[in-house]
């Protein structure tokens, strides 16, 4: 291995480490959707529905 293919591995090693710690403290766009609403505009005409499986699993 060269010199040059050294530093360019290293360099994208730290550069997948830090994107991984700026998604790791990245707000959460995850909802609990039966205890936090969703909001939906006052003219939405569609159901939600949270389905399950014929066991009664989600």
């Amino acid at each position: 291995m060269t010199l040059k293919e050294l530093l360019v591995g290293f360099g994208t090693q730290v550069r997948s480490i830090w994107m991984i710690g700026l998604h790791a403290f990245a707000k959460r766009e995850t909802r609990m959707y039966p205890e936090e609403p969703v909001y939906l505009p006052p003219r939405y005409r569609g159901r939600i529905v949270l389905t399950r499986d014929p066991d009664g699993e989600e």
